[in-house]
C-alpha cells in the first residue's frame, strides 16, 4: 500500500509541475505587437505615416512611406492613403533614384474611390489618374505628361491627356484594400482570406490570397520577436507569385519576403532609419536581375538565321506547384518551334523572319508551317492600340503612301518608327499607343505598340509580343532580357517585327535570337499583365545555345 500511495503523490507531483509549467516559462507563444499604431482610428486633422525598408540580396536599394489621413465628405468618411517608393540604382557606376508615388481615397472598408499615379523613373514626370464609372463597370484610365511649379508647387498637366477604359466591378477595393481589413481585423493562426483589389501599377484586377500559420520566433531589431507567418500567393491573370509576411498582433506587416524573381525583402523601419539607409543605397545594378545568363554564344546575333536552344528550369523547388508548367510558357509559332524533353527541360528552333532568312532556309519568303488565324480584336483599336486617333493615323499616313504589296508596307512602317522615335525612354512604364505617339520617346513596348496602332491603321492585324531577346554585356557575356517587339499578319502567318532593334537595310522581318513568351492584341489584356509574363522565368531559366546559323 505504500508502495502505491508515494506513486500515487509522484504522480500529483508531476501533474502540479507540467500545470504551474504550462502558464509560466512552457507557456504557449503570444503574437507581440511591433508596431502599435491605430492607422484606421487616425483622428481628421493628423496623419499617420509607415516607413518601411527594401533590401535585395540583403542590400537596401528603397524605401516605402505611407501616410493615412481621415476626412469627411458629405457625411461620410473617407481615407486617403499617400505611397511613395523610392529605389536607388546603379547604371555604369552612376547611382540614378526613381520614384513611384499613389495617392488613393478609399472607404474604411477598403473600396476604391478614386486614384492617383505619379512617376519620375527617368524624364519628364507622368501623372495617371483613375475613376471608376460605376454605370459602365469601367475603370477610367487618364494618363498625361506633368509639369510642376518648382517655386509655387503648381501641378500643370498636358493638354491632350490619353483617356482609356480598363475592367472594373462596382465595389472592389483598391491596392490597400488588404492592409486596411489586415489593420480592422488582424488574421488569427490557420485563417485563410481572399482579396481582389485594382492594381494601380499593373492597371488591372489582381487576387491576392493569405494563410496564416502559427505563431513563431523571429529575429527582429536583433531581439526574438512572436508573429504570425502568413502565406501569400498573388495572381496577376495567369502569373503567379508568392511571398511570405510576418505579421504582429495588431494585424501590421513586420516583414515580407520573397525569392521570385529576385530575393527582395520589405521591413518594418523608422523615418530616420529608413532616410539614412537610403543615402547611401545604389550599390546594386538592378537590371541585372531580369537577365538570362546563356550558355555558349549567338556570334552575329542580329543576323543569325536560325538558332536551336536547350531551355532549362534550375530551380525546381520554387516553382509554384500552382504556377503555369514550365514547358506551357512557350508557345508554338510559325517562327519558334518547341519541343519537351522533361518536365524542366525543352528544345527550341527559333527561325528568323526577314526576307533573306527564309529565301536561304525555304527558298520563299513564306514560312512552311500550316495558316494561322486572326480575330476581330487584331485589327481594331482599343483602349492600348488607338489605330483610330488623328494622330496614329497621320503618323501612318507619313510612314509610307503604299497599299501593296502588303510586305513593303509592313517594312516601311517599321522602319518609320524606328527613326521616328526620338530615343528610348523610362520616362513612363507602360504607355498606351496614343501616349506614345504624342511623346515619341518610349522603351521597347512604347516602340511595339505604336507599331501595332499604325499596322492597324494601315488594315493589317497586329498583336504585340513579350519574350526575351538575345544580346551581350560590357563584358560581352551573353544573355537574354525581356523586351517587346510586334507581329504583323501577312500572307496567313504571323511575321515579327521589331522597330526597337530593327535592322538598318529595312527589309521588315526580326533575328532568330529571341525566345516568344506571350502575343496579344490587347483587346482584354494590358502591357503589364502581358509584361508579368516574363517573372515567372527570371531566377529560374538556364538558357543553352546549341547551334546557330548565320546569314
Amino acid at each position: 500500500m505504500r508502495a502505491k500511495s508515494v506513486l500515487y503523490a509522484y504522480c500529483l507531483l508531476i501533474a502540479a509541475l507540467l500545470l504551474a509549467t504550462s502558464s509560466g516559462c512552457w507557456k504557449k507563444p503570444e503574437l507581440q505587437t511591433v508596431n502599435p499604431t491605430r492607422y484606421l482610428d487616425v483622428k481628421e486633422d493628423q496623419q499617420e505615416e509607415l516607413w518601411e525598408l527594401i533590401r535585395i540580396k540583403n542590400e537596401v536599394v528603397g524605401y516605402r512611406n505611407t501616410v493615412i489621413e481621415r476626412f469627411s465628405e458629405e457625411g461620410k468618411t473617407v481615407y486617403q492613403v499617400t505611397q511613395e517608393t523610392m529605389i536607388a540604382d546603379n547604371r555604369l557606376g552612376n547611382r540614378v533614384s526613381g520614384s513611384i508615388m499613389t495617392i488613393v481615397q478609399q472607404k474604411r472598408d477598403g473600396t476604391f474611390l478614386l486614384g492617383d499615379k505619379y512617376e519620375s523613373l527617368s524624364g519628364q514626370p507622368m501623372v495617371t489618374r483613375f475613376r471608376p464609372d460605376e454605370e459602365s463597370d469601367n475603370m477610367i484610365r487618364w494618363a498625361s505628361a506633368v509639369m510642376i511649379d518648382q517655386a509655387s508647387g503648381e501641378e500643370t498637366t498636358g493638354t491632350d491627356p490619353s483617356i482609356k477604359k480598363l475592367p472594373w466591378k462596382t465595389g472592389t477595393s483598391g491596392e490597400f484594400g488588404v492592409l486596411f481589413s489586415l489593420w480592422e481585423k488582424p488574421l488569427t493562426p490557420g485563417e485563410k482570406r481572399i482579396f481582389e483589389y485594382f492594381d494601380m501599377t499593373l492597371e488591372q484586377l489582381v487576387t491576392v490570397e493569405l494563410v496564416a500559420g502559427k505563431i513563431e520566433p523571429l529575429l527582429y531589431n536583433n531581439a526574438e520577436t512572436y508573429l504570425l507567418p502568413v502565406a501569400e500567393t498573388t495572381r496577376i491573370g495567369k502569373t503567379v507569385l508568392t511571398s511570405h509576411l510576418w505579421m504582429d498582433a495588431g494585424g501590421s506587416i513586420v516583414k515580407a519576403a520573397m525569392t521570385d524573381p529576385y530575393p527582395m525583402e520589405i521591413t518594418l523601419s523608422t523615418r530616420e532609419k529608413a532616410k539614412s539607409a537610403f543615402a547611401n543605397a545604389g550599390k546594386l545594378n538592378l537590371s541585372l536581375f531580369a537577365l538570362v545568363r546563356v550558355q555558349g554564344t549567338i556570334p552575329q546575333p542580329r543576323t543569325t538565321q536560325k538558332v536551336e536552344l536547350r531551355l532549362h528550369w534550375v530551380n525546381q523547388n520554387a516553382q509554384n506547384a500552382s504556377a503555369t508548367p514550365f514547358a506551357t510558357l512557350f508557345p508554338e509559332t510559325a517562327f519558334q518551334s518547341v519541343s519537351v524533353v522533361d518536365g524542366n527541360t525543352l528544345t527550341m528552333t527559333v527561325t528568323a523572319s526577314t526576307p533573306q532568312a527564309l529565301s536561304a532556309l525555304y527558298g520563299s519568303v513564306i514560312p512552311p508551317t500550316p495558316k494561322e488565324t486572326t480575330v476581330p480584336g487584331d485589327v481594331q483599336r482599343n483602349e492600348w492600340v488607338q489605330s483610330d486617333s488623328d494622330t496614329i493615323k497621320t503618323l501612318a499616313d507619313e510612314a509610307t503612301d503604299r497599299k501593296n504589296p502588303i510586305w513593303e508596307v509592313a517594312a516601311d512602317l517599321e522602319r518609320f518608327v524606328s527613326q521616328k522615335m526620338r530615343r528610348v525612354s523610362y520616362q513612363q512604364s507602360f504607355a498606351s499607343a496614343a501616349e506614345v505617339a504624342e511623346t515619341l520617346q518610349g522603351d521597347s513596348a512604347g516602340y511595339a505598340v505604336l507599331l501595332a496602332a499604325v499596322a492597324r491603321a494601315k488594315n493589317i492585324p497586329s498583336r504585340v509580343v513579350v519574350g526575351l531577346v538575345y544580346t551581350e554585356t560590357n563584358m560581352s557575356e551573353g544573355v537574354f532580357v525581356p523586351h517587346f517587339w510586334t507581329e504583323l499578319y501577312i500572307d496567313g502567318h504571323w511575321h515579327p517585327f521589331d522597330a526597337t532593334i530593327t535592322r538598318t537595310t529595312g527589309q521588315g522581318g526580326a533575328d532568330a535570337s529571341r525566345i516568344v513568351l506571350a502575343r496579344s492584341n490587347l483587346a482584354d489584356e494590358s502591357l503589364p499583365s502581358l509584361a508579368a509574363k516574363t517573372l515567372p522565368l527570371i531566377g529560374h531559366l538556364q538558357v543553352t545555345v546549341v547551334t546557330t546559323m548565320g546569314d
